[in-house]
């Protein structure tokens, strides 16, 4: 008679292992807008927060009144053409610009997209518009699109400044 004797050890290990597999999120698209079906957001940033890194955050034409912060993420947004206009429009939100940042020589700066501690982001089709920032005189510096200490690519944007 051939008995296995099987190990209560082996059995726990096993389990043990199962409860530390980490869930890793898999990439998706998000629309910010209503132009697209399916789930969607009002606004750039909500995306952006609910975007697993690798994903595609796809704007729909529109204006938004919003200062976007992507930190440690590798995203692609890029606005929905709708014919042959570029349609998405960054803008200040409706107090002005606040600084969120600092540059290379330390003073402020107030970034309308802010690009920090990631790779490989990608911006399209967008048209970032900081006329109305709100900013007076000397101090806060408006920029439109800022990557630092980032990688990625920027194409086929606007970016207009003007306080």
């Amino acid at each position: 008679m051939n008995t296995k004797i099987k190990s209560p050890c082996r059995y726990a290990i096993l389990v043990a292992s199962m409860c530390f597999v980490a869930h890793v999120a898999q990439a998706s698209t998000e629309v910010v807008g209503t132009c697209k079906s399916g789930k969607s957001f009002t606004t750039i940033q909500a995306a952006v927060n609910a975007a697993p890194s690798g994903s595609t955050i796809e704007i729909c034409p529109g204006t938004y009144p919003e200062q976007v912060m992507i930190v440690g993420k590798t995203l692609t947004l890029t606005g929905v053409l709708s014919g042959t206009s570029n349609a998405a429009v960054l803008v200040p939100p409706s107090g002005g610009l606040i600084a969120n940042g600092s540059h290379i020589g330390g003073g402020a700066v107030a970034v309308q997209i802010f690009v920090q501690s990631s790779t490989g982001v990608t911006i399209s089709h967008l048209t970032v518009d900081g006329i109305g920032n709100a900013l007076l005189g000397c101090g806060t510096d408006p920029i439109g699109i800022y990557y630092q200490n980032s990688s990625g690519r920027i194409s086929d944007s606007v970016a207009r400044v003007k306080s």
